[in-house]
């Protein structure tokens, strides 16, 4: 498990490295993103749902393609007991956007994740992949609202949850990228 959570973390590393340096290059932006959400967790698992938070930072590669890096972070409890359970997760997603329509934007998502259960026992990492789609709707010329619904599948436990987010996305420097449009 250690193993995963480091190889997780250097990939994480090298494509921030290099998503700075395409930035500085070609003048791409990045977004800041927060998000707030629920998680639906697999019955198996004896975890209560519970609703999470979480920040972002994203590259927009070109405006159909954009990379993120996301920290989530729940705090929830075993079922039928009074024990805390800290729920953290880093993942790295690739949003594919559609043809914009009638002033949002449809993406299908797709990524993977490491996630820890910490009840204070001990943790329990596994790692996630995770599908989904989600619309985005342009506030301003650089501020997006966006919500999403995901399936998370855990490689190490063979458990599907369900997640739900809804956030903010702010595009840093001098303009917003377009959005491809229906033509």
């Amino acid at each position: 498990m250690r193993h995963t959570y480091n190889k997780l973390a250097a990939a994480i590393s090298l494509s921030c490295a290099l998503t700075v340096s395409a930035a500085i290059a070609d003048e791409h932006k990045f977004e800041v993103n927060g998000a707030i959400g629920q998680h639906m967790f697999d019955n198996d698992r004896g975890i209560e749902n519970d609703p999470f938070w979480g920040v972002g930072l994203g590259y927009v590669i070109n405006p159909a393609w954009t990379v993120e890096a996301w920290w989530t972070d729940a705090n929830t409890e075993l079922d039928n007991a009074n024990t805390d359970v800290d729920a953290t997760e880093i993942r790295l997603d690739a949003l594919y956007h559609l043809a914009e329509q009638n002033g949002l934007t449809p993406y299908i998502v797709a990524g993977v994740g490491e996630m820890n259960f910490d009840a204070g026992a001990g943790d329990d990492k596994e790692t996630r992949l995770n599908l989904g789609m989600g619309l985005k709707k342009a506030i301003t010329e650089k501020l997006n609202f966006r919500g999403d619904i995901r399936l998370f599948n855990s490689i190490d436990k063979e458990m599907t949850d369900v997640g739900l987010q809804l956030g903010l996305n702010y595009a840093l420097g001098a303009s917003a990228p377009k959005v491809m449009d229906s033509d």
